[in-house]
């Protein structure tokens, strides 16, 4: 019949009209809501195309023109496409807030690296990095801004940075140890000494731990061993330096050569008694191996001291064991070692007793003397090296190496 539509077009299509209407309704409501059900997730597109193209033909037939469900094809892909971007929006955000995380991180771990105020070895890298020749020696009555002050505070020289130049190694502060000017007076001077070791703290940042807490005094000093650990730290320096090629060209201040190591000859057999006094004293073979005596730098591991041996062979000057050492080093400063030597404003309370107030080269000594070095009452020898000349204290050495009484 004409105007009667054919059973067998919805049959061939296994859908009837009803059931197309109710789907149309079920993904008109879920594109406008900009989802599709949990039934249209699989393959989504696909199965509505499919229900698409069969309620098209019912509706040429039935009021012929297209239905709008082949709209809703559109309309569910633009709000898929919404969808996406949302949730690629919000992994874009996760990501940023964790690398943000992240970066606060590294950089809290950065600083906490750098500031390790408990730390001997940071201290030392620090203090390395001062040069006699880029930053000028300042006023024993300003020991903040010696190097040893400045490196207890954070403080390094680094290449690169003009002349009295620093920064901090957690901060990044940078500033200029300006002396005074030559035309005011002393007490001008001193003043002016005095602001500047405020500025040891002060010049770094607000939120730098450096401001708050800097290395104790009690911390750069020389490790003293025990007697057989000392033994065999001086038998390995001496051992170095004897076997580098050339030693016995070395010259050392005061005729060290002719000493006599009778007292010695089971703890250090067929050692030079120039390779033990310059082990004693702090000096070791710098760099790996004993090169040749033309190439051979010794160096203090506590003061960052360096000096090629070339210029002390029989041709060149003599080896000054002692004043060779920075001023503040502990091998040769006894209030350095005992930590009563005052700096970032902090002191042990000490007494002033000449046994608390040996040098390290004199403590390892009279671990290496044993009993020579005791009286009848066990009180270590003492001489107070202060103020004694080199050739002085290294007299005072031989005589112990020969056993000798003062």
């Amino acid at each position: 019949m004409d105007g009667q539509q054919d059973p067998s077009s919805s049959t061939s299509h296994n859908v009837s009209l009803s059931e197309a209407i109710i789907a149309i309704k079920k993904l008109d409501r879920f594109a406008f809501y900009g989802t599709l059900a949990e039934e249209y997730r699989e393959e989504p597109l696909a199965k509505i195309q499919k229900v698409s193209d069969v309620v098209d033909e019912i509706g040429s037939e039935t009021r012929n023109k297209p239905s709008r469900f082949s709209r809703l094809t559109g309309i569910a892909q633009l709000h898929r496409e919404k969808a996406r971007q949302r949730r690629q929006s919000r992994t874009s955000l996760r990501r940023s807030a964790k690398s943000d995380n992240t970066q606060k991180t590294t950089l809290n771990n950065e600083r906490s690296s750098t500031y390790r105020p408990f730390s001997l070895d940071m201290l030392l890298e620090r203090l390395s990095t001062f040069s006699i020749s880029t930053y000028s020696n300042k006023p024993d009555a300003a020991r903040l801004l010696s190097p040893l002050g400045m490196a207890s505070n954070g403080w390094i020289h680094g290449a690169g940075q003009g002349r009295d130049e620093v920064s901090c190694v957690t901060c990044a502060a940078a500033w200029k140890v300006e002396a005074p000017s030559n035309s005011t007076s002393k007490e001008e001077q001193a003043t002016v000494w005095k602001e500047k070791e405020k500025d040891v703290r002060e010049k770094h940042e607000e939120w730098c731990p450096w401001r708050i807490r800097s290395c104790s005094p009690s911390l750069y000093k020389a490790p003293i061993r025990s007697v057989l650990e000392t033994r065999a730290d001086v038998t390995k320096w001496a051992s170095r330096l004897s076997a580098c090629p050339g030693f016995e060209s070395v010259m050392i201040a005061s005729d060290t050569k002719e000493v006599s190591t009778n007292d010695f000859a089971d703890k250090f057999p067929d050692l030079p008694a120039a390779a033990l006094i310059l082990a004693i004293f702090g000096w070791q073979v710098s760099g790996e191996g004993s090169p040749p005596i033309d190439q051979c730098i010794i160096a203090c591991s506590m003061c960052a001291r360096r000096a090629g041996l070339w210029a002390y062979t029989k041709d060149g000057k003599q080896f000054d064991v002692l004043r060779e050492h920075k001023s503040y080093c502990p091998i040769i400063n006894g209030e350095v070692q005992s930590g009563s030597w005052m700096h970032a404003g902090q002191a042990d309370s000490l007494t002033s007793s000449k046994s608390q107030l040996l040098p390290a080269w004199q403590l390892r000594l009279q671990l290496l003397l044993g009993n020579k070095a005791t009286s009848s009452d066990e009180t270590p020898k003492q001489f107070d090296a202060r103020n004694m000349r080199s050739s002085e204290i290294l007299a005072k050495v031989n005589a112990l190496l020969d056993g000798r009484t003062s």
